[in-house]
């Protein structure tokens, strides 16, 4: 069979072998397709047909489940009637979080790249990938702050040495960060009257 290879592809004009291709050394497009002529013909064609349907049913059903994926919007019905009830000044689905774990004495650090969607009420801050929280801000909660930085919000969670950094790019940044800062501030002055009384 090989024998039979070599003898095909030296009668073809181009190829590495014959004198056409010593004399010219040409590289063309033209030669290149002759040669793809020639070479799929001896190929089994069974073989690469169920190779080519096989490859084509797995890049379908990653696809499929990939597209199942990406959906990180779903909340529990309880949520959606608690937010519902706060009223739901901002919210975006299934946007990119620049995600940053902080920990120890020299401050390293852990990046990577997180889908996920962000709800914000007038009481509540909540970043999650469907039930799954990654970041619940509530009158409650004490340990948040966040900062404009140009394009991007970055929402910090925790103190010390150990720490969180959620950061995205709205289409408003500075409102954004006004809506977040005003449900961080409203649990801040919570705590305050609690202290008083």
């Amino acid at each position: 069979m090989a024998a039979k290879r070599a003898a095909i592809w030296a009668a073809v004009e181009g190829y590495p072998n014959s004198p056409e291709r010593a004399a010219t050394r040409s590289e063309s497009l033209a030669v290149i397709s002759r040669m793809i002529v020639v070479v799929l013909p001896l190929m089994n064609r069974m073989a690469s047909i169920v190779s080519i349907a096989l490859r084509a049913l797995a890049l379908t059903f990653a696809l499929t489940g990939a597209g199942c994926a990406m959906d990180t919007s779903r909340l529990t019905p309880e949520q959606e009637a608690r937010f519902q009830e706060e009223g739901i000044v901002r919210r975006a689905d299934n946007i990119v979080f620049h995600y940053t774990h902080v920990y120890g004495y020299r401050r390293e650090e852990n990046r990577e790249n997180r889908r996920a969607s962000i709800v914000v009420t007038r009481k509540t801050v909540l970043i999650h990938k469907n039930e799954k929280v990654g970041i619940e801000i509530t009158p409650r909660t004490r340990r948040y702050d966040v900062e404009r930085r140009g394009t991007r919000v970055l929402i910090h969670a925790g103190t010390g040495r150990t720490g969180e950094v959620w950061s995205f790019e709205p289409d408003d940044p500075e409102g954004w960060t006004k809506d977040i800062r005003a449900v961080i501030r409203s649990g801040a002055e919570a705590r305050r009257g609690r202290s008083r009384t």
